[in-house]
């Protein structure tokens, strides 16, 4: 239960944008809404989430430093497609 203020205000959220995006798009990976192969590009998950393409792209390049995504020629990037034995070891390393 929230706090009363003095003047009964409720504290705004305070997780920033781009943070937001990038644990939605971590979700939407690790439940398996993006199949392997799938393309993204920054505009349709922006329109889809209501944002800007920043937001994306900044998630976009923190999940390609992790691996997460493979970056494309054009921009876009890609839900990698892994062998059987890699996701054995990264859901040992998880675990």
């Amino acid at each position: 239960m929230a706090d009363k203020t003095q003047f009964g205000l409720t504290a705004v959220d305070t997780v920033p944008l781009h943070e937001k995006v990038y644990l939605e798009l971590v979700r939407a990976l690790m439940s398996g809404r993006f199949t392997p192969g799938q393309k993204l590009t920054s505009r349709k998950l922006a329109k889809e989430l209501g944002t800007s393409d920043m937001p994306v792209r900044s998630a976009f390049m923190r999940l390609q430093a992790l691996r997460a995504l493979s970056p494309m020629p054009n921009g876009s990037v890609e839900v990698p497609v892994i062998s059987a034995d890699r996701f054995s070891q990264l859901t040992a390393v998880r675990t």
